[in-house]
């Protein structure tokens, strides 16, 4: 039909240009039907004079003369589109200038788009405008969307960016309906959908599918550096990524670099909120949907798990997801953190972690004050295994150093002493009890002779001022590590100093190896403690960060085969209650044997007649036993030694190996029959033969109790009678063989007579 037009308007005699009107969607088909006629195509691009002009008219006007003087059928496209640009107004203005133009010997059409609605008008307003004149085709929807990008804009958008109005014309001619531009002109009264991007978010959210990251994000510096990025993978945000070490496994490399205030790290930020819903980590998820600028980002990290309470069933999980992010974050990251952490004293230790020294020091002030907690096992599992109840296996002393121990070790969290156990350290001042222990020396050649017995190299490992109070954090640590110990509790020679205790080791000719760091810490030697005489004992964190290492070092060795079993002995032990007590004794020695070692000790005179209640005299030096220091003598503010009260005295000799793959232990029976008469009896079997098998019965609210296993017919049955077991209700246990945990176990007792009259009935079918 279009056509049939045409050729009629060819067959005529009519001068003006005919005037053909399509939409977008024929708008290309028409072009090509117009060069098979032989129609010359005159581009309005053609007719800008530069890059960013407009179309000069004149110009246009005198070719098409020229043409039509010679004869010649001219189709001009893209006029539709320029005066579409220019508004309403400026496109009636010229198609009616256009519309009664004359030109003799040619036939001009105008193939046009974009100005439907104002070439009906015109036909409307004039008569004479007719069909002869004028073809509107059935379909003249022209949806063209044209960006103009501000100068300084790095041009990413999906279609292809020109520069200026002639490139733009030149691409709506080829039948482009979304067109983007750099152009001085504004298009304000535009008939096509125009959008003015002057913000580089937008180029750069318009470019990747489906951002939806808000602008708020970051700065405009990271933006535009985006966008240039961008430009150069054809807008792949994936690429982009990749060039700077980024992937979707991102959350689980989440390194302290990456909250840096530069663009790498917020590029990583950005990656994150993108992929967002696909985040496997849910706190880093949670995180990362609150969290709407950067700069916000690393405080959020550290401090949404503040709004998470502990008892919500999410907890747990946020927890350790949140941990697994903080691997590589320091002591100067969490400071913010811990202070805003403290607005809920009650809660704030569930937000904490072992991860910095300055979380640890935290967490052991909270416990000093508020005491143990069940969730201390996975906050800070190195000071709530330092705060179990170790059971010691040491006759004729065991009870007393489980009881005296578990005491010490709390109060010494607490930074407290108290008067009871004051009168207690006493009464064991009086008697020495600690003489009952067999020497350190002694039990080091038991246990070589002992360790002899199996091939391969022993090696000595001396850690300074390691005493007993350690015992239940060092078990877990060799747990951990897969190793196997056996300890013997052992006394130090008096004074607890150690020029008067390291023959052991000077005297070993084998390998050796010593440490002096947990020594340094007692003494204030450490360069990183911070502590003043009156603080609690935050220097714990680094004391059993120490002890963690060092056993640490015994695995490697035996894990690489370098040595086959460890023996870990140590000079002397400590005392922070000593110091707490802060007690300074009427007993004064002359001057030139003023108290040394901050009073606990200084050499005997020969008028040293008195007798002194709390003082023994051994190897020429007269050695407190209580809680006091020499009058005159120089107060410690961490920790001293050099005197006899249990943690100066009493030294652990372990022997250390590797743990037998093949060791397992189970309850032959999760239920036994108890009554007042008859205490529960349990059975257990090992896979492999053992020694020293014991248990530790746990209650709560009551001291745990320990009961040696005894064999039955072989190596591998243990019964073991408790006589604490006596009524019904639901039990747990905790094995050993020598220090090696081997198992928790669970057992029910019944009453014998519940049991009884129960299968009375059964028989009975009641």
């Amino acid at each position: 039909m279009p056509f049939q037009a045409i050729e009629q308007f060819l067959a005529s005699d009519v001068a003006t240009p005919f005037f053909l009107v399509v939409g977008d969607a024929e708008y290309v088909h028409f072009q090509t039907e117009f060069k098979k006629r032989n129609f010359n195509v005159l581009s309005i691009s053609d007719f800008c004079e530069s890059a960013d002009k407009i179309p000069n008219f004149d110009t246009l006007i005198n070719r098409l003369r020229e043409l039509s003087a010679q004869k010649k059928k001219v189709v001009v496209i893209g006029l539709g589109e320029y005066l579409a640009l220019q508004g309403e107004k400026f496109a009636l203005s010229k198609l009616k200038s256009l519309q009664n133009r004359s030109f003799d010997g040619g036939k001009i059409v105008l193939l046009l788009r974009g100005v439907a609605d104002q070439v009906q008008l015109m036909q409307k307003n004039d008569r004479r405008f007719d069909a002869r004149r004028c073809f509107i085709d059935e379909e003249t929807l022209s949806d063209v969307v044209v960006e103009r990008l501000a100068p300084d804009i790095v041009p990413i958008t999906k279609q292809e960016v020109v520069n200026g109005l002639k490139e733009l014309l030149r691409s709506l001619e080829g039948g482009r309906h979304e067109a983007a531009v750099q152009t001085q002109f504004s298009f304000e009264d535009s008939l096509y959908s125009t959008r003015y991007i002057d913000d580089v978010y937008k180029v750069v959210a318009d470019a990747i599918n489906g951002f939806k990251v808000p602008k708020d994000c970051g700065p405009a510096k990271y933006w535009s550096q985006l966008a240039k990025d961008l430009g150069k993978v054809n807008t792949n945000f994936d690429s982009v990524l990749r060039q700077h070490g980024i992937d979707k496994g991102i959350e689980t490399d989440l390194k302290r670099d990456r909250f840096n205030d530069n663009y790498e790290s917020w590029l990583c930020f950005i990656a994150l909120k993108y992929y967002g819903s696909t985040l496997q980590n849910p706190y880093l998820r949670r995180v990362v949907d609150k969290t709407v600028s950067f700069r916000d980002f690393k405080k959020n990290i550290l401090g949404e798990i503040i709004s998470v309470p502990h008892t919500s069933e999410e907890y747990r999980l946020l927890y350790d997801r949140r941990k697994s992010i903080l691997q590589s974050f320091d002591d100067s990251d969490l400071e913010s953190f811990i202070s805003n952490n403290r607005r809920d004293l009650k809660e704030s230790v569930y937000r904490l972690t072992d991860m910095t020294f300055a979380e640890k020091r935290e967490i052991i002030e909270w416990v000093g004050r508020n005491g143990l907690i069940p969730e201390l096992s996975f906050i800070y599992p190195d000071l709530f295994n330092y705060l179990q109840c170790y059971s010691f296996n040491a006759p004729p002393l065991s009870e007393l150093l489980t009881d005296y121990f578990e005491e010490y070790n709390l109060q010494k969290v607490k930074n407290v002493v108290e008067s009871t156990f004051i009168k207690r350290v006493e009464e064991i001042a009086r008697e020495r009890s600690y003489n009952r222990l067999p020497a350190r020396d002694e039990m080091i050649d038991f246990l070589t002779k002992q360790g002899q017995k199996t091939p391969g190299k022993i090696k000595l490992f001396w850690l300074d001022a390691l005493g007993v109070e350690y015992m239940s954090a060092m078990s877990a640590i060799c747990r951990n590590n897969d190793l196997s110990i056996v300890t013997k509790i052992a006394r130090a020679s008096l004074p607890t100093i150690t020029s008067e205790n390291r023959s052991f080791y000077d005297n070993w000719n084998g390998d050796k190896s010593q440490s002096s760091k947990l020594d340094d810490i007692k003494h204030k030697r450490d360069v990183q403690l911070i502590h003043q005489k009156d603080e609690g004992p935050s220097y714990l964190a680094q004391e059993l960060e120490i002890v963690n290492k060092f056993i640490s070092t015994i695995a490697r060795e035996l894990h690489n085969g370098k040595i086959s079993q460890a023996i870990l002995a140590s000079d002397h032990g400590a005392s922070r209650l000593a110091v707490i007590a802060d007690v300074e004794e009427k007993y004064e020695t002359p001057e030139d044997s003023r108290g040394k070692f901050s009073g606990r000790c200084c050499k005997a005179t020969g008028d040293s007649k008195e007798t002194l209640e709390f003082a023994t005299e051994e190897n020429g030096w007269i050695v407190l036993a209580n809680y006091g220091r020499f009058k005159g003598s120089r107060k410690a503010d961490v920790e001293v030694h050099g005197g006899a009260t249990l943690e100066e005295v009493v030294v652990p000799v372990c022997l250390i190996s590797l743990r037998n793959p093949n060791e397992k232990i189970e309850l032959t029976s999760p239920e036994v029959v108890v009554s007042f008469r008859n205490p529960a009896q349990i059975t257990l079997y090992s896979h492999v033969d053992l020694s020293n098998v014991r248990i530790v019965l746990i209650r709560e609210g009551k001291r745990n109790e320990s009961y040696d296993a005894n064999p039955v017919e072989d190596d591998r049955h243990f019964k073991v009678q408790l006589d604490d077991v006596k009524r019904a209700g639901t039990y747990k246990i905790m094995v050993y063989s020598n220090d090696d945990f081997l198992g928790e176990f669970s057992f029910v007792a019944h009453s014998g007579s519940a049991k009884i009259n129960k299968s009375f009935d059964d028989d009975l079918d009641l």
